[in-house]
């Protein structure tokens, strides 16, 4: 009985470490030895309780049933209850985006929840230029009245991907731009993501919109961030601006471009194709532009694509420069500048004097023949130009283990599509593994440096302890120690004085709450938790799984798994490789330590 006491306070104790090691000012320092001593104090009284209680307790079960009810008593008599916290704004937004809504005031979750549509946008500086369009079409007073509305919001960085002289026309014709923009609107409901997912609905404009099976995209958007409440109705933040069958013509009749009479060709335009959070490192205008790439072929585009530039590094490294600028059509997987600096110095510099492998990893990204648009690729598998296979995931959206991060980049001899990691032939998975004297860890084309993947992965640090190749070589709580977006995660840990487990053999799967998904909590609220040590501890354990290190697919297929806290989670498949009881996104996934994989996320999950 003394042993499964011991081990529930170790295991409670190290996933305490695992946020501590996140912080890296000499406060948390000093938390941490406060910590690790109460964690000591702690361990002998829970063994001086059970020697004196031994009979009491049943020695298959960490605590009695009374203690257990006596528990979730408090949590519901001293802080929020479950169904007030789901509902409450700031819980109820999720997606990478939501990260550029403010932590507190008029503009975050729980002031626009008090505000309707248009006070509350005008409040968010993600939509700056949406509130300037609803100003000049006179629509502030309709998207205030007493709805219900669900909106589609185009963030700023959707508005910015339009030719400037485009949107210029559009906001001078007033009857055009309120067009526009009620095509961005579902008047008569208020849908959440799981409400719309898969469905079509007709908007205040009259023509219909219709959404992805998990209701994270519209048309040919991205949700960015879903679930956003407002007074009036629910907002969802998307990374394109919809076009109605009017708009499509009028801008056709602007540039003079008959080709583009449907919808479905507008789609296809420069500036409008592309879709993905990794879209906004693309210039507005120039030749580095989405309209100024669809005028070059792949190479020459590329190399006006500052978001590219180590990948072009490459190219020219390989002599395959006039290759990917010939004929085509080609399907070109181009890895982010990000994904080249998550390789450790060493073996990048060696792949890179290494005519022939780095032949073999470029054409790896290639397929030849062939100009395929993410709906085209989705759920298939492709022989590339190197001669191995590549899988795509079920939405087109991720390739082998890689992420696409900007879908659909239209160059004149194919179709890009931008990911987050550096995807490795079978060839190149041995060359490395010969590299670094390791077989093993490379036989399945997934290392340390290469596993992790997600639109965050990019604060982690390309390299030393903290990187991910660094973090592979030590347990959970170690590896944290240098990583940035964990620090919030450090003060709740400290306040439960948990601290020492996340360092013993594990195995552990944990969900860890980025720094953004503490700052949406009303500070209140927030500060409920942390002064309620019962209450923290239970929140921050149904954040791990005990006895098994579960990857993003593992997680995927099991569906349904444990927590460390009792209760279950919920993981389902979304386009930000998946989420967590509906409510989080992954957004850095399979970070791997000695003992453990991490999952970062979005959200702070609820028992």
């Amino acid at each position: 009985m003394k042993k499964s006491i011991r081990m529930m306070l170790a295991l409670l104790a190290a996933l305490s470490l695992f946020a501590v090691a996140c912080g890296s000012d000499s406060a948390v320092g000093d938390a941490v030895d406060a910590a690790g001593d109460a964690a000591d104090t702690a361990t002998d009284a829970a063994e001086d309780a059970v020697s004196g209680d031994d009979e009491a307790m049943d020695e298959d079960n960490a605590m009695d049933e009374d203690d257990a009810m006596d528990e979730d008593d408090a949590m519901a008599d001293d802080a929020m209850d479950e169904d007030d916290a789901m509902d409450d704004a700031m819980m109820g937004a999720f997606g990478p985006g939501c990260s550029a809504v403010p932590a507190d005031g008029e503009g975050s979750f729980a002031g626009m929840a008090d505000d309707p549509a248009g006070t509350a946008a005008s409040n968010n500086p993600a939509l700056s230029t949406l509130v300037t369009a609803v100003v000049e079409a006179d629509l502030v007073d309709t998207l205030n009245s007493d709805g219900p509305f669900t909106i589609f919001a185009p963030a700023n960085d959707a508005f910015a991907a339009i030719p400037e002289d485009i949107l210029g026309a559009v906001l001078a014709d007033k009857d055009l731009l309120t067009s526009v923009l009620t095509y961005h609107v579902i008047a008569g409901e208020s849908l959440s993501a799981e409400d719309l997912a898969g469905n079509t609905y007709a908007t205040v404009e009259g023509g219909e919109i219709t959404l992805a099976a998990n209701g994270e995209g519209v048309n040919d958007a991205t949700v960015i961030c879903s679930n956003v409440p407002v007074a009036n109705g629910t907002v969802h933040i998307i990374d394109s601006v919809l076009l109605p069958q009017v708009a499509v013509d009028a801008i056709a009749t602007l540039t003079g471009d008959g080709a583009m009479e449907d919808e479905e060709a507008m789609a296809d335009d420069a500036m409008m194709g592309a879709f993905g959070p990794g879209c906004s490192a693309v210039p507005a205008d120039g030749e580095g532009s989405f309209a100024g790439m669809a005028d070059d072929p792949a190479g020459t585009a590329a190399s006006n694509n500052p978001a590219l530039s180590t990948l072009v590094t490459a190219v020219v490294e390989a002599d395959l420069v006039d290759t990917l600028n010939s004929d085509g059509p080609f399907t070109i997987f181009a890895p982010a500048n990000d994904a080249f600096a998550a390789i450790p110095e060493d073996i990048l510099g060696a792949v890179l004097a290494d005519k022939d492998l780095l032949t073999s990893v470029l054409t790896y990204h290639v397929i030849a023949g062939e100009s395929l648009s993410a709906e085209d690729l989705a759920g298939n598998t492709y022989a590339t130009v190197e001669g191995g296979e590549i899988t795509l995931a079920a939405n087109g959206e991720g390739v082998n283990d890689a992420t696409v991060i900007c879908s659909n980049v239209p160059v004149a001899n194919g179709t890009v599509h931008i990911i987050d990691s550096v995807l490795l032939p079978q060839v190149a998975v041995d060359a490395i593994a010969t590299l670094t004297g390791d077989g093993d860890a490379m036989a399945d084309g997934e290392s340390a440096m290469l596993g992790a993947s997600g639109p965050a992965c990019e604060a982690v640090p390309t390299d030393g302890e903290g990187s991910f190749a660094g973090m592979a070589d030590d347990p959970a709580g170690t590896a944290a120690s240098n990583n940035p977006l964990l620090s919030t995660l450090v003060t709740a840990v400290v306040e439960a004085d948990l601290v020492d487990t996340l360092n013993s053999d594990g195995p552990f799967t944990i969900f860890a709450p980025v720094n953004d998904a503490f700052a949406a909590i009303p500070e209140a609220d927030l500060a409920a938790v942390l002064a309620d040590k019962d209450l923290l501890t239970s929140v921050l354990t149904y954040h791990v799984i005990a006895g098994d290190s579960l990857s993003a697919d593992d997680l995927i297929a099991a569906g349904t798994v444990t927590t460390v806290n009792g209760a279950e989670l919920t993981i389902e498949a979304a386009s930000t490789e998946f989420t967590v009881n509906g409510a989080a996104s992954a957004i850095c996934i399979n970070v791997p330590t000695a003992n453990a994989t991490v999952h970062i996320i979005d959200g702070v999950l609820l028992p």
